[in-house]
């Protein structure tokens, strides 16, 4: 894994959404078809409230992957309105983790 990559990660785990979202970015320049970096992409912008730019990311993700668990099931939440984001203790923006999550497999 890259060290950019692991970077990616953990901004997203440390809720640091705006770099997380540049990161991936970044990510998607050397390899736009990385559906690992679409998702972290995708959700980390729900959670910055950029919803219409999640929808997108996570289109392109179904372009390649239309079974891909982790993009049906979000662009769904997203349609339902059923993530949930708190705030915690820093201000930070926090999301449940069933949204990062497809059983027996862990994405971020």
């Amino acid at each position: 894994m890259t060290s950019l990559k692991l970077q990616a990660i953990q901004t997203a785990l440390t809720g640091n959404w705006k770099s997380a979202i540049s990161l991936n970015k970044k990510l998607l320049d050397e390899n736009p078809q990385d559906i690992d970096t679409l998702n972290r992409l995708a959700l980390a912008y729900a959670i910055s409230g950029k919803v219409k730019d999640a929808k997108i990311a996570y289109q392109k993700v179904l372009d390649i992957d239309p079974l891909n668990p982790i993009a049906l099931k979000n662009v769904k939440r997203l349609k339902e309105k059923t993530f949930s984001t708190k705030k915690t203790n820093d201000g930070s923006l926090q999301i449940s983790n069933n949204f990062l999550e497809e059983t027996g497999k862990f994405k971020l």
